[in-house]
């Protein structure tokens, strides 16, 4: 009995092992879209066209402002939190069976113990296959919320300088492609400004 024992606790202190790597592994769970920075109050856009055909908006800034990319890293980190929240609540229980039948392992038979240590292995790999499922669904979910603000910023733009004189709207961003931005050719603020206005009007609409 006390070799089956020995046996069985061996087993289970590999196991619990697995579930504390399960556990630390789940909070890499997708993290929000953009890191959490204040915007200022936006005025009423004053588009204001340069002498240039080439002008650019700064894609940090943009990023960091638009209120739709403020809102959009909410429901991710909303929708990370529950996914966390899920997978702990089952990570503990499974952690509390595996606790249970560590207490008992000195009173059961070696087949009765790895017979419960088998079913709480299945148990462990379903956790395991939740976690990625719960990581992909995540990633997936983040990737269409990217687009969706992307959309937004290029849809603006098409709609409001289509019939300008500029050629191209370039994204400046710190160690991107475009080493050099003129200050004077920088349309950001209006951008935004603008950009804003017409999210908060969407927003006021669908009330």
């Amino acid at each position: 009995m006390k070799n089956s024992s020995l046996v069985v606790n061996l087993v289970l202190a590999a196991a619990v092992a697995v579930l504390y790597y399960l556990h630390f592994k789940s909070h890499s769970i997708v993290e929000p879209l953009v890191k959490k920075k204040e915007a200022k109050q936006l005025t009423q856009p004053k588009i204001e066209l340069k002498s240039s055909t080439v002008v650019f908006v700064n894609s940090d800034s943009l990023w960091d402002n638009y209120e739709f990319v403020k809102d959009t890293r909410k429901v991710l980190e909303q929708a990370r939190k529950n996914a966390e929240a899920n997978f702990n609540t089952k990570y503990k229980a499974l952690e509390t069976e595996y606790n249970q039948l560590r207490d008992k392992a000195a009173n059961i038979s070696q087949d009765e113990g790895m017979a419960k240590q088998q079913e709480l292995m299945v148990k462990e790999q379903k956790l395991t296959e939740y976690r990625d499922q719960m990581n992909e669904s995540l990633g997936k979910n983040e990737l269409k919320k990217n687009e969706a603000v992307q959309n937004n910023i290029t849809e603006y733009l098409n709609k409001n300088y289509n019939n300008s004189s500029y050629t191209y709207i370039l994204g400046y961003s710190n160690g991107g492609g475009i080493l050099y931005a003129k200050a004077t050719m920088d349309i950001t603020k209006e951008v935004l400004e603008g950009i804003n206005n017409e999210y908060k009007a969407q927003k006021v609409n669908k009330k």
